[in-house]
């Protein structure tokens, strides 16, 4: 379990990934879903758990990535390194799952919270997501 205080500077640096990646087309491994979360991971606390994983260029080979760190989900990936709170105790830049099954399986990332929403990707398209949409929350 990470226990990392964030960066002084956590939040210029989290606006400036979601940037980066709401102005770059979906690519895997570079510009998709679990870049998104652990790239925003990085800029807040300075531990790089994209490195950590491995590099991935397609689905499949996410799919091999997240089967190689040992668990069967990158929500299990997740619930292994941040702690889960009440949806009241989550604030900007915490990771947050949807209340209703993905046709992502395995794969589904959390969205990352900025406020009122939840922000994320898929392959089409920027998601913007009330928080109200969200069961689960872990703390970065």
């Amino acid at each position: 379990m990470l226990q990392l205080p964030r960066l002084s500077l956590w939040a210029e640096f989290l606006d400036q990934v979601i940037t980066e990646h709401q102005s770059q087309p979906f690519a895997w491994g570079k510009y998709d879903c679990a870049t998104l979360w652990l790239d925003a991971v990085h800029a807040m606390l300075g531990h790089n758990l994209r490195a950590e994983l491995g590099k991935w260029k397609s689905e499949a080979g996410a799919r091999k990535v997240v089967k190689a760190a040992g668990v069967a989900s990158v929500r299990e990936y997740v619930a292994r390194h941040f702690r889960e709170v009440p949806a009241a105790h989550a604030h900007r830049g915490d990771l947050a799952f949807p209340d209703v099954p993905s046709r992502g399986g395995a794969l589904v990332s959390p969205a990352v919270l900025v406020g009122s929403f939840g922000v994320s990707r898929d392959a089409s398209r920027w998601l913007v997501v009330p928080r109200s949409k969200f069961k689960t929350f872990y703390q970065v």
